[in-house]
């Protein structure tokens, strides 16, 4: 009963989550990709439960799809990771194609070695490899499975590096695109996701360790068999959560950027048009006498516009809006999301997110400060925020100071 159980924890976890996922696409890149990587693990621990139940006859079968499997869920998971923050759909294909190609080349050999012994070769090698681990009586083409298996098993310790760190850069850059265009970050960054890409390095090394030792061990006890299963099984329920959860992706952010607002052309028209009428604009034997003078003053009043964005932000509050996101300040000033991007960079060396939710907290702070009577509701309500417990956050990320 309880070797059953054990066996039986992480195929339902999978299965579910697989079928949410299908039920609840709604036309998402990721959601697909997540419904695939979850039909893929769910397979992949029903070859583990057909292994541990030694069901001998669909062995050559289940190992086939098992070597697929095992090779192709973490490569899945980046390709989940890139659907989420990736806007380059050709550079999507090529990695899908790159990512699961030694899958399936490991697949098709372990397959075709099956098909090419005979049943006494097949049985020799479930027996002798497979169970008890012990390659000395193998020869001919059982010989050649052994050395396709431990193929197999030296390539997923390899894959870890590259989608641990190719799946760490895609959230860094994803994070950094998010906080150049809103204010409010929660529920639109990828931090946690971050965090079950470092529990899958955690995994990851179990799962090496348990290759390496080989399945045969934990068969001997449901208790040993039961670390790995509990271990992966909250791990994928956690995968699972968060990806049910995940409802923004680079779509949001490319929506958002390409929402119609002034564009630079136009902006650098006003710029010259300011600086021919304004008090920096020099005669035209100054500029034939100094042709620096003009690219001089162009820099000077691109620069002292940036400043006024700026102070703009801050004399009219425009910080306190909820929910405030960089085309809709675009607009309120009458500007593009590029110069306001570059006069907070320029004026004050912060992303706009660091921006406007440092001047909330100081805000927040004041109101502390003068108006001690106050509820928190009212604080955090007041500073631009819909929550408490992203008041919170922030609070103690930019001031450095706890809330009682």
């Amino acid at each position: 009963m309880i070797h059953s159980l054990v066996i039986s924890m992480p195929i339902i976890v999978c299965a579910v989550f697989a079928m949410l996922m299908l039920l609840d696409l709604r036309g998402r890149r990721e959601r697909n990709v997540l419904a695939v990587f979850f039909i893929v693990a769910t397979l992949l621990y029903i070859g583990h439960g057909i292994f541990f139940c030694k069901n001998l006859p669909l062995i050559p079968l289940s190992d086939t799809i098992y070597s697929f499997c095992n090779l192709a869920v973490y490569p899945l998971y980046y390709l989940y990771i890139e659907s989420i923050t990736s806007d380059n759909i050709r550079g999507f294909r090529i990695h899908k194609t790159i990512a699961l190609l030694p899958a399936l080349v490991c697949s098709l050999t372990i397959g075709m070695f099956y098909l090419l012994m005979n049943d006494e070769e097949t049985k020799l090698f479930i027996h002798s490899y497979l169970y008890e681990v012990n390659s000395s009586e193998l020869t001919g083409i059982a010989w050649w499975q052994a050395v396709a298996h431990m193929v197999t098993k030296s390539i997923f310790a390899l894959q870890i590096i590259p989608v641990v760190h190719f799946g760490s850069r895609s959230i860094v850059k994803f994070n950094q695109r998010v906080e150049a265009s809103f204010a409010d970050i929660e529920g639109r960054s990828l931090h946690h996701q971050k965090v079950l890409l470092w529990i899958f390095i955690i995994t990851s090394l179990v799962s090496f360790v348990c290759n390496i030792i080989g399945r045969q061990w934990f068969d001997s006890s449901a208790w040993l068999l039961s670390v790995p299963s509990i271990l992966f099984s909250a791990l994928l329920f956690c995968v699972g959560r968060e990806g049910f959860m995940q409802n923004f992706s680079i779509q949001e952010i490319m929506e958002a950027e390409k929402e119609e607002m002034p564009n630079e052309e136009e902006e650098d028209e006003t710029m010259e048009n300011t600086f021919a009428t304004g008090d920096d604009s020099v005669s035209a034997n100054e500029e034939g006498d100094n042709p620096h003078i003009i690219e001089t003053n162009s820099s000077s009043t691109k620069d002292r516009k940036m400043e006024n964005i700026v102070q703009r932000i801050v004399d009219e509050q425009l910080y306190l809006q909820p929910d405030l996101q960089l085309n809709g300040l675009a607009t309120l000033l009458g500007t593009n999301r590029t110069y306001i991007s570059e006069a907070i960079r320029k004026a004050k060396g912060m992303t706009f997110y660091e921006f406007i939710n440092d001047l909330r907290i100081q805000h927040a702070q004041k109101l502390m400060k003068e108006h001690p009577e106050m509820a928190i509701y009212e604080i955090y309500t007041q500073s631009g925020y819909s929550n408490y417990p992203t008041f919170r956050r922030n609070f103690v990320k930019f001031s450095e100071q706890t809330i009682d």
